[in-house]
């Protein structure tokens, strides 16, 4: 008998073990189970495979770590909170302290020079625009019309016919390119041509022959990249004089010259631009034929 009881007990203190032994496994399991499934303390399994209930020590961490997270979290809230206020704030800031007081125009009797072309009052106003000081500046209004880049963001009553004086201001300053026809600097007329990237002045492209076109958007284009006629299909004219000053314009260079699509009739181009001002664009019609619709898209394509 008492050979069989210590084979009993043997067999219980061998049943101990093997439970202590499943305990420390249960409790390894539990180490390296998946923290998520953890929070609804329910029977989750291991990695071995075994279901096991989460010990106290792993839902402590893994609460420790939650609420680590949730005060990280606040902080980034609270920076990208900041971060919305600060570029929305200063958008509100910046609408109500803009300059937005109306440029003064320059009489021609009045010395002055351009900060763009560098240029004082020209004669013919076409060449350049009127001379007008804003925010400390002075500038002809076509150098400002067709800078490059340039934001037009006011009305019409608002700075230079909607150019802000700071905008005028940073757009002289920030002036940098040096212009292809005179070779000075303050170049803000930037070719559309894609890949061309060459800068001008207002008054210098003109000279030259580039186009600038009045199209709702303002286009620039260079002497080489320059808005050509395509004259083969326009009716023949019965001479050469042009209907505004009646003067021959057959020894004109081209872009000096200019032609309608309607009836053919030869203009110089400075006749129609001056025609153009004083009649509008609602009046504008050639002045041979009353042709409206034609004249205006061709001469507006070609920088009238």
């Amino acid at each position: 008998m008492s050979s069989i009881s210590e084979e009993i007990i043997s067999t219980e203190e061998v049943q101990s073990i093997i439970t202590e032994v499943a305990d420390d496994a249960s409790n390894v399991a539990t180490e390296n189970c998946n923290v998520d499934d953890v929070v609804n303390n329910e029977l989750i399994e291991s990695k071995s495979g075994r279901k096991i209930k989460p010990s106290k020590r792993m839902y402590d961490n893994y609460e420790d770590r939650k609420k680590s997270k949730s005060k990280s979290g606040k902080r980034s809230d609270w920076k990208s909170k900041s971060k919305r206020s600060s570029n929305n704030v200063p958008v509100v800031e910046l609408e109500n302290s803009v300059d937005k007081t109306a440029a003064v125009e320059i009489p021609s009797s009045t010395p002055a020079v351009c900060g763009y072309c560098h240029k004082g009052h020209l004669d013919d106003p076409l060449e350049s625009g009127k001379m007008f000081s804003i925010a400390g500046v002075t500038t002809h209004y076509f150098c400002m019309l067709f800078t490059y880049n340039s934001s037009q963001l006011g009305a019409d009553s608002e700075g230079l016919f909607g150019f802000y004086g700071e905008e005028v201001k940073n757009q002289i300053q920030n002036g940098k390119k040096k212009c292809k026809y005179c070779g000075k600097r303050g170049a803000t007329a930037r070719c559309n041509k894609k890949h061309c990237g060459v800068y001008m002045h207002f008054p210098c492209g003109q000279e030259s022959g580039a186009t600038f076109q009045f199209m709702g958007k303002m286009y620039t284009f260079c002497f080489m990249h320059r808005v050509k006629q395509k004259v083969e299909t326009f009716p023949t004219p019965p001479d050469t004089d042009c209907v505004i000053c009646y003067e021959k314009v057959d020894h004109q260079e081209d872009f000096k010259k200019i032609r309608a699509p309607c009836c053919g009739r030869h203009f110089h181009r400075d006749c129609v631009q001056r025609f153009a001002m004083t009649s509008g664009t609602q009046h504008f019609k050639c002045p041979n034929c009353n042709n409206q619709e034609e004249i205006t898209k061709e001469f507006k394509k070609n920088g009238v």
